[in-house]
């Protein structure tokens, strides 16, 4: 998604299987990262690395927006 305060993008991996994910977005420096899945409440990730990788049933927010 592409709005006026910045973009976001909602990565849901449904497979049984991690899910290695590099995003190539132009122009979008994701700042904000937040992870949440069946094991773990909402959890904001410190650093964001250039490859993710995404967890079976994790839900992965990236975001140019501060998160609330």
């Amino acid at each position: 998604y592409e709005g006026k305060a910045g973009k976001t993008i909602i990565l849901i991996n449904r497979s049984v299987a991690p899910q290695r994910i590099r995003i190539d977005w132009p122009g979008a420096a994701f700042t904000q990262a937040e992870v949440v899945s069946p094991y773990q409440e909402n959890a904001v990730l410190r650093a964001i690395p250039k490859v993710l990788l995404v967890q079976p049933g994790e839900i992965l927010t990236l975001s140019t927006v501060p998160l609330a």
